[in-house]
């Protein structure tokens, strides 16, 4: 090996934009060789800068060729996988709200994909990290009893940890790329469990749970059966975005799952559904349809109705606690909702169902009645693809199409 010295200039001490890094650049065997130095500015670097450009000056070949073979080793010094992540989660905090400021969940996603990854490469710095450490932290997850699909998922959230770490100049763009390497796992060549498919709650055992459900909750769920909308969309619904000019009313939320994509949602509400909605819309225009509050009252109102033995004088004056340490909100969250069904399907005997499942069961309805292409429009799917998770095809239609072919 001989170092070019027809063009005889001293390197120079560079920063490398996208690590922070001190980099030096090397003519070696008529090929530009880059050396990465530490810390940009740092005593160390320096140090090495100087070593290096005495053995450049005089020619020390074995020196050059130490410093070009080990210049991934000093790949973005001074950041750990935990100081990266603390960063990311700081970010992303801010990032993952919906049009109102509101949490959209993404952040604890985002926290439950970092956990395995922190316990295993907490302390080590963040260059480090390669192909290899990601798939052990895939083994970890798939050994703590998570689902194929929901592995995959955490990988590439962790793969997004890293690309925001090249984008603010933290880890070497090679990092990336080389974390893109490992593929995500595949249905029947892994040990991963496959998950549960959502499938549509039967109709019979939602007929059996609204007799147990609250009148608010009852509602919700028939509002939700009748027009497909996403839980999301439905416990945020206000009467002032329901246009109620017409025989359809069409109800289009300000925020919905896809809004930050300058999607607009439009959701139809035929007349069935109009006349369980409207005794909720005598309240205020601006506030929820459906409130935990609201039907807390009205539970209140029944139990006292029932009330066998007459109310103290002293339980009438004495009204409700001035703090009471839980209070009923002014909508529906996601656990409440589902936790108010789950606890009627335990008092039914039924099987215990989720908000999801009747928006496939909306979905399969609509799909066996008017086909693949109405059900896309109601459920606000981008392409029919989608919509096939949601829509089950007809078994039954399938067996009268066999029938009838022989």
């Amino acid at each position: 090996m001989t170092a070019k010295k027809s063009t005889p200039r001293v390197p120079s001490y560079l920063r490398h934009k996208a690590t922070g890094q001190a980099v030096t650049y090397l003519w070696i065997e008529g090929k530009r060789r880059h050396v990465y130095l530490g810390p940009h500015g740092c005593s160390e670097s320096r140090r090495r800068f100087r070593e290096i450009v005495a053995a450049y000056l005089v020619d020390d070949l074995e020196a050059l060729e130490r410093a070009a073979r080990g210049q991934h080793h000093h790949a973005a010094p001074g950041i750990t996988v935990q100081h990266l992540a603390a960063k990311f989660l700081r970010w992303a905090e801010g990032y993952y709200r919906g049009a109102g400021g509101e949490d959209t969940g993404e952040l604890h996603n985002f926290v439950h994909s970092c956990q395995p990854l922190l316990d295993l490469y907490r302390d080590e710095p963040a260059c480090d990290f390669g192909p290899v450490k990601l798939k052990r932290v895939r083994e970890a997850m798939v050994e703590s009893g998570l689902a194929r699909t929901t592995t995959n998922a955490r990988i590439r959230r962790i793969r997004q940890l890293f690309r925001w770490g090249v984008e603010n100049e933290l880890v070497p763009a090679t990092l990336l790329e080389s974390l893109r390497a490992v593929p995500g796992l595949r249905r029947g060549r892994t040990t991963a469990r496959e998950p549960d498919k959502v499938r549509p709650v039967p109709e019979a055992d939602v007929a059996r749970t609204l007799p147990h459900l609250s009148r608010t909750v009852a509602a919700m769920v028939q509002v939700q059966l009748l027009t497909g909308m996403r839980p999301g969309e439905l416990r945020v619904m206000t009467a002032q975005e329901i246009d109620q000019t017409g025989s359809v009313w069409l109800y289009t939320p300000t925020r919905h799952k896809n809004d930050y994509r300058g999607q607009t949602r439009t959701i139809a509400i035929g007349p069935r559904a109009q006349l369980i909605l409207a005794p909720f819309l005598s309240g205020n225009p601006d506030d929820p349809v459906f409130s935990p509050a609201g039907a807390e009252h009205e539970r209140n109102q029944q139990r006292r109705g029932r009330r066998r033995t007459p109310c103290w004088p002293s339980h009438l004056k004495r009204g409700k606690k001035p703090n009471p340490r839980l209070q009923p909100g002014t909508r529906y969250l996601k656990d409440s909702y589902r936790t108010a069904i789950r606890r009627a399907c335990q008092t039914a005997q039924v099987p215990i169902w989720t908000p999801n499942q009747l928006r496939h069961l909306a979905a399969t309805r609509i799909r066996q009645q008017f086909g693949i292409e109405a059900a896309q429009l109601v459920l606000g799917h981008a392409t029919p693809d989608t919509t096939l998770i949601y829509a089950e095809a007809s078994v039954e239609k399938t067996r009268q199409i066999a029938h009838r072919i022989g």
